[in-house]
Parts: structure tokens; C-alpha cells; sequence
């Protein structure tokens, strides 16, 4: 397996050791960056026989995924500045945040309609962006409001479909 990384300001791909267990090569899975490792579990959602792995990226070394983590991840996984990791329930709408220190999920969001069956997400500047309804709208969780506020972004013209979310930082108005 091979990982592009950053090595003292420059980008290239370095080898990374080698992932022996063929279980995380059945579907395209998604892996987050989480506290300096890399995070990815083998299957989507709440499937039997699920499993976990952890990279750890200064010690070149794969390791198992602690039981809380694997156990909550049930669906669409984001990572907010590699810090704080969030799920939402595919099945219930739920949105969580992980707590390494005790191993478990916090609620932020109990079951939400808006948020069931959550394909993908991206988290950024205390937002949760969260793509449901078959790439048919993005739903906007904004986490650090209190309470929590939820609205629906539709795509810019009814025949499009979302097939990715990012967010990303405004842009600096300074000019050089």
C-alpha cells in the first residue's frame, strides 16, 4: 500500500506497511485521518462481521480499531481538523461524536428524517455537511449552535445529483 504524504514540505508517495487482512478489499470503503492516524473500517452502515483498522502513521504499523470506535460506526464517517470524529446512523439519522477517552459515541443529534440514509459527508468550520435523499440534497448540521440547527441545501438545478461534498476555507481577500 502506498500513501502520498508530506515529508518536510515536499509531497511524494512513500510505502507504507502492508495491510495483510483481504477483508478491507471487498467494497470501496472510506478512511479519515483521526489524531495523526488513519482510521477505516471494512464494511458500510451496520453489517454483521464488521471490522476496524487504525494506521498509525509515526510508528508505520497497523493496529486494530478499538471496540467503541468500530461498534458506532454505522454510517457516514467525517473528521473535523483530524480532532473530532462524527457519524451519522445511516438508519436512524443520528448524528454522534467519538470520545477516545472512554471509547464511545456521543450524541450530538438524536434520529433526524433529514439525515437518514446519509451517503457521505464532510465537516469543516462547525458544520456538518451531509449528502442524503440519493445525492438529491445536502443537509447542514451546524454543531456548535445551541441548540444544533439542521437545513437542506438542494442541488442548483432538480436533474443534479450530488456525488461529492467538501468544504472548504473562504478565501483570504489579502493580495500579495
Amino acid at each position: 500500500m502506498c500513501l502520498f504524504v508530506a515529508v518536510r514540505d515536499e509531497w511524494r508517495w512513500e510505502e507504507v506497511a502492508g495491510l495483510k487482512d483481504g477483508r478491507f478489499s471487498r467494497e470501496a470503503v472510506e478512511a479519515v485521518g483521526y489524531k495523526g492516524k488513519i482510521c477505516m473500517v471494512n464494511v458500510k452502515g451496520n453489517n454483521a462481521g464488521k471490522e476496524g483498522v487504525v494506521y498509525n502513521v509515526e510508528e508505520n504499523r497497523w493496529e486494530k480499531m478499538s471496540t467503541g470506535m468500530v461498534s458506532g460506526w454505522n454510517g457516514a464517517v467525517g473528521v473535523a481538523e483530524e480532532e473530532v470524529m462524527y457519524v451519522v446512523d445511516e438508519e436512524n439519522g443520528g448524528v454522534r461524536k467519538y470520545d477516545d477517552e472512554s471509547d464511545c459515541w456521543q450524541e450530538v443529534i438524536q434520529g433526524s428524517d433529514l439525515l437518514k440514509g446519509a451517503e457521505q459527508m464532510a465537516v469543516g468550520g462547525g458544520k456538518i455537511c451531509v449528502v442524503t435523499g440519493g445525492g438529491g440534497r445536502i443537509t447542514v448540521v451546524d454543531v456548535v449552535a445551541e441548540p444544533v440547527r439542521m437545513w437542506v441545501v438542494d442541488p442548483p438545478r432538480p436533474e443534479s445529483e450530488v456525488i461529492s461534498v467538501h468544504i472548504m476555507r473562504r478565501p483570504c481577500n489579502n493580495r500579495l
